[in-house]
């Protein structure tokens, strides 16, 4: 699911609006209450489901979601550096069923 070929949007699934979630240090841990799994997802996936506010999700694209995380990024991260990690924080979130291509 390359960023830098064919422009996506994403949009969360059900499943991902209906999770219980919690920050720590390494990570944030997911619960499903309908299923009862839990899933620990690195940092940024679990920034990038915040991005959707709970029942007012809407697509974004590959570069709103980037933009995102430039913008709370203090460090000199370069933008490829970042493609990168979004590109794999999204796929995260896509084997685990919490997002899915938008329209």
């Amino acid at each position: 699911m390359p960023l830098s070929g064919a422009a996506h949007s994403w949009l969360p699934t059900p499943s991902a609006n209906r999770l219980l979630s919690r920050e720590f240090e390494d990570g944030t841990v997911c619960f499903d209450p309908d299923t009862g799994e839990t899933l620990l997802l690195s940092p940024l996936a679990g920034f990038l489901l915040e991005c959707w506010a709970p029942g007012a999700a809407r697509p974004m694209s590959d570069a709103e979601l980037l933009a995102q995380v430039l913008a709370i990024n203090d460090s000199a991260t370069e933008a490829d550096v970042a493609q990168a990690l979004v590109e794999q924080a999204l796929s995260e979130l896509h084997r685990a069923g919490f997002v899915t291509h938008g329209t």
